[in-house]
């Protein structure tokens, strides 16, 4: 992801090419996330995250789950374009103690 902004700034890259290599990055992040949380018995609490409708950017949000759950945090990702009152609904349903909304 490095060497792809790094040509995205040159102007060698453009976007569909940073696209492209954000897929292999996030898998490994995700299966890092994995390997951090084997063994945990105990979740620091329960929270719900996406992308607010409107938008459907979900680098930063995918990230931000990443992290929440190496902390160990049980996540409940809603993923993109969710509609406010869902965020709402999902939380209440799930008994989340914090709300993450992307913009």
């Amino acid at each position: 992801m490095r060497r792809a902004g790094d040509l995205f700034e040159r102007e060698e890259y453009f976007i569909p090419s940073c696209s492209s290599a954000r897929t292999p990055c996030m898998r490994a992040c995700a299966c890092c996330s994995r390997t951090c949380q084997a063994g945990r018995e105990r979740k620091k609490g329960i929270v719900v995250i996406g992308v607010v409708e409107g938008d459907t950017h979900d680098i930063g949000k995918n990230l931000v789950k990443i992290m929440l759950e190496t902390a160990g945090f049980e996540v409940v990702d809603l993923g993109r374009d969710v509609p406010p009152a869902t965020f709402v609904e999902r939380a209440e349903s799930v008994g989340a103690h914090i709300i993450g909304l992307s913009l």
